[in-house]
């Protein structure tokens, strides 16, 4: 898979005071013509902003330069990214340049076709249009990118058809990274990347950071992945296609931006990337026939869009001026050779004497090179890289007596590189240069000739767009299609609630994990948040986890390993693991845990789906099982689905006074040598775990000295006094639970009539 560099700038502006937290953010690629833009009404720690800027992953951020100077406020956006990701450089540029009405004009400029389509949605979007206008100043006058009138995509894109993830839940789930060092590919990313194109891997990587949040585009696609799997034969020749589209993330640098590159270096780019696209729209009619076997209506859209006769008109203009031969090649020498005479004879007359002159002086030297080894009695081989230019390569191999002073005097030595001696000679370090000095003249002449083609090929600039989406889409869904076809995988379904049965953690499955271990995840609106209890080890973690991690599956289109799987659309998907102190900011552990935590009950909606992993942890005992209490009673006051895990006991007391609480805990039992020794399981089942010592049992395993974990089983006989406790929580007291199990079947049977 060959991936070019990717340069990522994005351009953000605030508000100020009421409006301090709505956020402008404009992103481009400097080597993909392809402007976005966001406007966003973010929370007090600006949540959305992180998620969207984790999404894109930025090289250089643009602020305003009095953001940065009010770095002493409390809540600084900018000391927040600064903090969250430190790998980005962060770059002031003057207030000025943030111009809503510049902004305006400038997309006017360079906008494609959809131009007025896209004023319409920008008309109020004062802050978008602040961000693009310094953004476009920026790499005009610092990065010396020019693009060409309307050659441009630029694109608003909102938050409404797509879930949230937050940036601390996306670290803690493995979505791209691995928690685990020594297993750095152990991410759901890279279980799940079998894409062959690297736009392909990009859609893939923002579909994850950014689930669908839309019900009929997920069956889309769900329809899309179950025909690809019905016939393997279809998916097998999708796949196969596809790999030869190596080169579509170029096609749209046809119509690049003037840049500070030398005449040669610049006219060798233009001529490659006319021949990536070349290469690109020779593939289309293998793709057409393939698609043509398909029937789902996302794919007979994608056929239709490929199958414009734009694309046959570009490729009539490539063909006038480029040898039909012609491709893309690697090597020095061949590459080199493509570039010279790629353009058809017969074209421009002092090109056709340049290439002549040009043929002549390589047929001189290779004479020159023959008549050498003649002369001398030596094998030498003709040989041409980028650094050396054109060389002798002796190979010793069967000569090993043969050493530098053996060497005839007008032979020069370069290097040696094991059994093979770089030489030259005098003359043919002339003939080197001059060979140099023609081909720059043979690309300059060609550069007139490309440059021309390039300018009557803007006007198709949309098209190339479309077939670069076209192809990242397909290459998305063959992918998922890939993962889904595995054994246990089950087509997802959507309705009021969450229902998976025998289901298993993703990244453990598609890895091959010994201890993957199957389990039921149910939850409706009547019984909405479950507390779940067990030692240490049991799997609590990874089963929070697993339940979020199967619904992101759920959402980007792909099947879910499990026997059944029926999912509810989550708007959020928040996660709370355990913290840690960090000294670069001067917070606790407990601090810390509290802003995430607020964080998510900040972004509390009735469509959530929330993973609590050991809330509370980092404070007392007394206290931090009241906060947990407190936040999962208002939790559960909404509609979300909620899953806690604890190893406070008295949280378990919460169903006592709520019945939409379910208690769960994860089966141990101690073996039969030894109270304190434990067997995991590692099932869920029904009611708090009732297992004692565990924490010293999970102890015992470590390599802690047996004397110690004698004397803490001891201790903890002593201290372990059961106070009975009951909250004073009043809510759905009056209900009986009997009646309320009754009144929760009917809500389902509603439910699924309606």
């Amino acid at each position: 898979m060959i991936s070019k560099p990717s340069f990522i700038v994005l351009a953000l502006f605030q508000g100020k005071g009421k409006l301090k937290y709505e956020v402008g953010l404009a992103f481009i690629d400097l080597y993909y013509p392809h402007i976005m833009l966001y406007q966003i009404s973010d929370d007090y720690v600006y949540s959305n902003t992180l998620a969207k800027i984790n999404l894109l992953y930025p090289q250089e951020i643009i602020f305003p330069a009095n953001m940065i100077k009010n770095f002493h406020k409390k809540v600084c956006l900018h000391q927040i990214i600064k903090s969250q990701f430190k790998n980005i450089n962060i770059t002031a540029v003057p207030a000025i340049h943030f111009s809503a009405l510049v902004g305006w004009d400038l997309i006017q400029a360079y906008c494609t076709n959809n131009a007025y389509s896209i004023q319409q949605v920008l008309k109020k979007r004062f802050y978008a249009l602040s961000a693009v206008s310094a953004l476009i100043k920026y790499i005009v006058s610092i990065q010396n990118i020019i693009y060409a009138p309307n050659t441009v995509k630029i694109e608003f894109r909102n938050n409404y058809n797509f879930a949230v993830i937050h940036l601390e839940a996306v670290q803690s789930l493995e979505i791209l990274c691995s928690l685990n060092k020594a297993l750095p590919k152990f991410s759901l990313f890279d279980v799940m990347n079998k894409c062959v194109t690297p736009l392909g891997k990009k859609f893939l990587r923002a579909n994850l950071l950014q689930p669908l949040y839309n019900i009929q585009k997920i069956e889309d696609r769900l329809m899309c992945v179950t025909e690809l799997i019905a016939d393997h034969t279809l998916l097998s020749k999708l796949q196969r296609i596809l790999r030869k589209f190596k080169y579509v993330e170029y096609i749209i640098n046809v119509c690049p931006g003037i840049n500070d590159y030398e005449i040669s270096q610049q006219a060798e780019k233009n001529l490659n990337y006319l021949l990536y696209l070349k290469h690109s729209l020779e593939i289309l009619p293998e793709l057409n026939i393939v698609l043509s076997l398909t029937s789902c209506s996302t794919l007979q859209t994608i056929k239709s869009k490929i199958s414009k006769d734009s694309y046959a008109c570009i490729q009539n203009l490539i063909s006038e001026l480029i040898h039909k031969d012609a491709c893309c090649n690697h090597g020095f020498t061949s590459s080199n050779l493509q570039r010279c005479f790629a353009i058809k004879p017969k074209i421009n007359d002092l090109l056709d004497i340049v290439r002549q002159a040009y043929c002549e002086l390589i047929d001189t030297i290779i004479q020159y090179v023959h008549k050498l080894s003649n002369d001398y009695s030596l094998c030498f081989t003709l040989n041409c890289n980028n650094n050396l230019g054109y060389y002798m390569d002796l190979n010793t191999q069967h000569n090993s007596s043969l050493q530098k002073y053996d060497l005839p005097k007008d032979i020069i030595l370069i290097k040696k590189q094991q059994y093979n001696l770089l030489l030259t000679t005098e003359q043919l370090l002339i003939y080197s240069n001059k060979c140099k000095e023609i081909c720059e003249e043979i690309h300059i002449i060609s550069n007139v000739l490309i440059v021309n083609l390039l300018g009557n090929l803007n006007v198709y600039i949309t098209f190339l767009f479309e077939l670069s989406t076209c192809i990242s889409k397909l290459d998305f869904l063959a992918s998922l299609a890939l993962i889904s076809s595995k054994s246990g995988f089950v087509c997802p379904r959507f309705s009021h609630k969450l229902c998976l049965i025998d289901s298993y953690h993703p990244i453990q499955l598609l890895t091959n994990s010994e201890n993957c271990v199957y389990n039921n995840v149910i939850a409706s609106v009547p019984y909405n948040f479950h507390i779940i209890t067990g030692p240490n080890l049991s799997g609590k973690t990874l089963y929070l986890k697993q339940i979020i991690l199967l619904s992101i599956l759920a959402q980007i289109g792909c099947y879910v390993p499990a026997k059944n799987a029926e999912f509810r659309l989550s708007d959020r998907l928040l996660f709370h693991s355990c913290y840690y102190s960090n000294m670069g900011t001067n917070e606790s552990s407990f601090e810390k845990e509290m802003r995430g935590l607020k964080l998510i009950i900040d972004s509390l909606t009735h469509n959530a789906l929330i993973g609590l992993d050991e809330p509370c942890v980092s404070t007392n005992f007394q206290e931090g099982t009241s906060l947990a209490v407190s936040i999962c009673v208002k939790i559960l006051s909404t509609k979300a689905f909620g899953f806690c895990s604890t190893h406070h006991y008295y949280l378990t007391k919460i169903s006592e006074s709520f019945l939409n609480v379910t208690n769960l805990h994860f089966d141990c039992h101690p073996k039969i040598s030894t109270s304190i020794n434990l067997i995991y399981t590692h099932k869920l089942k029904i009611g708090a775990s009732n297992v004692e010592y565990y924490g010293i049992a999970a102890a015992r395993m470590s390599s802690l000295p047996k004397s110690l974990i004698s004397g803490a089983e001891a201790i903890a006989k002593k201290i372990s006094i059961k106070v009975p406790i009951k909250l004073n929580l009043t809510e759905s007291k009056m209900l009986n639970k009997k009646y309320y199990t009754f009144i929760a079947k009917i809500y389902n049977l509603i439910k699924i009539i309606t």
